[in-house]
């Protein structure tokens, strides 16, 4: 019985060790590789899509904390009969206005974070689905 212990025992060691040093610190490099790529973009300004309609046009509203209620009550465009309804990208937006005191490298900041969570989620859900680490990596 021992034996057989040893040998469980011998046999998880040796898998631990005998994994390339990139897959042993596969989310350090997912988060390098994603602030490394992305940095950048914390000085960016505004972007012509709806960056002006929902953040630089609602200041009032998203740079307190007292409005994350609100935001589960209407859309993000606040428009009449709208149908985006988006009450996290407004509770995004309003801790980011609120900490970072509405300023662009704040919300910039934020977006990092969350595609480098999202990278490193997708790894961890393909690794639970038994993919081989090498094809998720």
């Amino acid at each position: 019985m021992k034996n057989k212990q040893d040998k469980n025992i011998k046999s998880k060691n040796s898998e631990s060790t005998s994994k390339p040093l990139w897959l042993k610190y596969s989310y350090l490099i997912f988060i390098a590789v994603g602030f490394v790529l992305y940095f950048q973009t914390i000085k960016y300004n505004y972007t012509n899509l709806d960056d002006k309609t929902l953040i630089a046009d609602d200041k009032d509203f998203i740079s307190h904390f007292s409005s994350i209620p609100k935001a589960f009550q209407q859309d993000v465009f606040k428009e009449a009969g709208a149908t985006f309804y988006r009450p996290l990208l407004v509770v995004s937006f309003i801790i980011d206005g609120a900490i970072g005191k509405m300023s662009l490298s704040m919300f910039h900041f934020t977006n990092i974070l969350l595609h480098v969570l999202a990278i490193c989620l997708l790894f961890n859900l393909l690794i639970k689905l038994k993919t081989k680490e090498n094809t998720a990596f």
